[in-house]
């Protein structure tokens, strides 16, 4: 069995924290397809790397992305490769060991590379690039790439039977930042007799509680509190207004059977069927598609087949996508 060390800059700080979960998932799933390996992550602000680098706080990051580059190169000795979930930083610092790097293009890392010198360098680095979304990969076009979301536990889910029928309740599940477009759906949804639930917090939490006083405001979840959610509601909505990969809420909704209505935007193209898709950032057609949705005059459509992001296909591609591109440069 080969050495695959698994680096990045998102993990699970406690068994309640949804921050990385996948990255964690996935690191077990590959154990079991003849990539076991450590796993080093970045010992971030509470916050985010990405929202620390993007909000101006760069100097909270010195110290940790300090000691982040010393563990790397300390687990890189006992290894044979390297995955690196956000292609920057950890794809860069991962890359500078010498040993084969395949990067995971999430969304945040590739919004960090508009500039096409910089995407090149990147690229130049790595022996192959997984992204989550068709968007994802272009910077990366020189690369052997994977283009594929990231999976769920299914099983979480087993159990939930849904009846058909008008959406009444919609859940919102994610960061509370302008990207993610909740402002959107509450303004749109103002006049309908809607039942919304904003699960998760964010920098506008308070700003928006005090202006969408009828939304139940729940606050950050547990990843345990999502599948009871997305039983007792009818319809997520993922309202994002800048670019995005794939993401995870969104193959959990598959999975419980939930209907997803979305903006037509980044990965969400390639996950939600076209029919459940709304312009980003259009209040009014979000407006007319809740109401549609609500009155029955049209039905929701669900995302598919209830395993179709399911870990064991997921780790299934990206494993042999491992062995394609790693195997020849190991063993060379």
């Amino acid at each position: 069995m080969l050495r695959l060390l698994t680096v990045t800059t998102s993990w699970p700080r406690s068994a309640a924290d949804p921050s990385g979960r996948f990255v964690r998932e996935l690191h077990g799933y590959l154990s079991t397809r003849g990539w076991d390996g450590p796993a080093v992550w970045l010992h971030a602000p509470s916050h985010g790397a990405l929202q620390a680098w993007t909000s101006g706080h760069r100097r909270s990051l010195v110290r940790p992305l300090g000691r982040f580059a010393v563990d790397i190169f300390r687990a890189a000795r006992n290894c044979d490769a390297i995955l690196a979930h956000w292609t920057v930083p950890s794809g860069v610092l991962a890359s500078l060991t010498g040993l084969p790097t395949v990067g995971v293009a999430h969304g945040g890392d590739v919004r960090l590379l508009r500039h096409q010198l910089l995407a090149r360098s990147v690229t130049r680095m790595l022996s192959g690039v997984i992204a989550v979304s068709e968007g994802c990969a272009q910077p990366f076009t020189s690369a052997p790439t994977l283009v594929t979301p990231m999976g769920v536990e299914t099983s979480r889910f087993d159990g939930i039977a849904r009846t058909p029928g008008p959406v009444k309740r919609v859940l919102f599940v994610g960061r509370l930042v302008p990207i993610k477009g909740i402002r959107v759906v509450l303004e749109a949804a103002q006049t309908l007799p809607l039942d919304i639930t904003v699960a998760g917090a964010g920098p506008l939490q308070h700003t928006l509680e005090a202006r969408f006083p009828r939304a139940h405001w729940m606050g950050p979840v547990s990843p345990e509190d999502i599948p009871g959610l997305m039983q007792n509601h009818d319809l997520l909505v993922v309202p994002s207004v800048g670019t995005e990969g794939s993401p995870v809420v969104v193959a959990e909704a598959c999975a419980a059977g939930l209907p997803v209505l979305s903006s037509d935007i980044g990965g969400l193209q390639q996950m939600v069927p076209d029919r459940m898709r709304v312009p980003p950032g259009d209040i009014r057609a979000w407006r007319n598609r809740l109401f549609e949705l609500h009155t029955g005059h049209d039905k929701a459509t669900l995302v598919g087949e209830r395993d179709r992001f399911g870990w064991n296909l997921i780790a299934d591609k990206i494993a042999h996508f491992l062995d394609d591109v790693l195997l020849p440069q190991v063993s060379g």
